[in-house]
């Protein structure tokens, strides 16, 4: 099977962020510009802190953040254009070209829309409720091994303004983009899928995830499908996560297809000319892959548990459909960063060996954690105590109470001696523990987080591991940094 590459595609010739290109790109929106006579902008940023002398400026607002106030300080700093929503009022020098729209987010969005039109690169959208992350990193070390340049997504930017400040950064050198696509409400998915206009998609696992908007479950896997018909209706790419069970009505639009121009990808069903399966080796560091163009390759896995297993085997098949070799991924993957806040495996000075995965938190998540926990412990020599230190986990919805005592099967089932909680929607997991009556450790909930790190800092000893875990709201890294100190 040959993978389909994208030799054929034609780049753009260094477009630019030209005065006439903006007035056009937003001539839809009504937005009033001024007339300019050869302008050119060296980049679009909405962070005045990010502006360069020539740059051009957007005032972004929402309900949580008004930009307007940073204005002068962007043209302090050198923009030479500027966009703000129409109410704006505050003087500007005349030497700055002023822009003025109804909705500067909207705005933001609409320039980011059509500056991706302008290139003609393979880009791949990394989407699911979690693992998109740690996949976007795997897929973007694997394919460095093939491009020259990549742009991807920084962080977690994967929103309403994350998105559009990564696609504004494209530039005539990149010859490939990845980026992350995350959803919090319905209807977000086709409004980002609108502007980045992936020609391949990763969709990584479907799970209970921003229940405030998305409700339910059957809600998120609905939203978060979207990227495979979107895929399928612009004759687009898809690597399919065969081990999900939300997305197996979507497997015969992989095994219809005879010319490999989409695959799944397992680590349990059999593979074939469409599946690629990995199956991980006794040590867990190691994984075999075979089905699709692998005939037996063997990987590192760079990082520990089952679900991070998936998250490579999800960002191998993808690199496959983007052109990359087998070899040429393995080479790449020698560049792998581990996210910061996810997956960090560390021993401190005394011995304590700790997994912190702090940056974000839903069921799955905490799930997975802890069988990584239970992965590093059984393969100890003499380990002592297992610890799990959890924040809360937000936007779980109205479901959130029985969301939060649902964990406890989870801890009892890998038997914790001690379970250290933080937050409000926590103090439900330790009502749910404490009148388990089989849970045999100890619980205890805490006010501050301060508190929680100095009872553990106290209490832990040499070959002790220790899980620290919550959304990022919750700032659990701080229990970390007071271990390190």
């Amino acid at each position: 099977m040959r993978p389909l590459l994208f030799e054929a595609m034609e780049k753009s010739k260094n477009p630019s962020f030209h005065h006439v290109w903006i007035r056009n790109a937003l001539l839809a929106l009504g937005v009033d510009s001024p007339p300019a006579q050869g302008e050119t902008y060296g980049a679009i940023h909405s962070d005045s802190r990010a502006i360069q002398p020539g740059d051009f400026f957007v005032a972004l607002k929402s309900e949580d953040w008004d930009g307007h106030p940073f204005v002068s300080k962007a043209i302090e700093a050198g923009a030479t254009g500027v966009l703000v929503q129409e109410e704006y009022s505050d003087s500007i020098q005349e030497r700055v070209h002023v822009f003025r729209c109804k909705d500067s987010l909207q705005a933001y969005r609409r320039l980011a829309s059509e500056w991706r039109k302008e290139f003609s690169i393979p880009v791949a959208a990394v989407a699911g409720s979690v693992g998109k992350t740690t996949s976007k990193e795997l897929l973007a070390s694997m394919a460095t091994g093939h491009f020259k340049s990549i742009l991807k997504t920084e962080k977690s930017e994967n929103g309403f303004v994350g998105i559009p400040k990564t696609l504004l950064q494209l530039r005539s050198h990149h010859d490939a983009a990845i980026i992350e696509v995350g959803i919090d409400e319905v209807g977000a998915m086709t409004q980002h899928l609108d502007i980045v206009a992936p020609t391949l998609g990763l969709l990584t696992a479907i799970s209970e995830e921003h229940l405030e908007r998305l409700k339910d479950i059957e809600t998120v896997a609905k939203e978060e499908a979207l990227i495979i018909k979107y895929l399928y209706k612009t004759n687009g790419q898809m690597a399919l996560n065969y081990d999900e069970p939300y997305l197996v009505g979507y497997r015969r639009w992989v095994e219809e297809r005879e010319d490999g121009r989409h695959l799944g990808f397992t680590l349990h069903e059999k593979p074939s000319d469409c599946i690629v399966r990995g199956r991980v080796g006794k040590d867990s560091k190691r994984i075999e892959v075979n089905g699709g163009p692998f005939k037996g390759e063997s990987y590192d896995l760079p990082l520990p548990g089952e679900h991070n297993a998936m998250n490579f085997m999800g960002a191998l098949t993808c690199a496959i459909l983007l052109g990359v070799t087998p070899t040429e991924a393995k080479n790449g993957l020698l560049a792998f960063k581990n996210p910061s806040g996810r997956n960090e495996v560390q021993t401190l000075p005394k011995g304590t060996h700790l997994l912190a995965d702090y940056y974000n938190a839903n069921p799955a998540s905490v799930r997975a954690a802890m069988a990584t926990l239970e992965e590093l412990f059984q393969k100890a020599n003499h380990p002592g105590k297992k610890w799990i230190c959890l924040g809360d986990m937000l936007e779980m919805g109205q479901d959130e109470e029985r969301i939060h005592r649902m964990l406890a099967p989870a801890i009892q089932a890998y038997a914790f001696d001690e379970v250290l909680l933080f937050g409000d929607r926590m103090k439900w997991l330790n009502q749910e523990l404490k009148k388990t009556k089989a849970f045999r450790g100890h619980v205890q909930h805490f006010e501050t987080r301060l508190q929680l790190a100095d009872y553990l800092k106290t209490k832990l000893e040499a070959n002790d591991f220790v899980l620290i875990k919550g959304s990022r709201g919750m700032k659990m890294e701080e229990v970390l940094q007071k271990l390190q100190s």
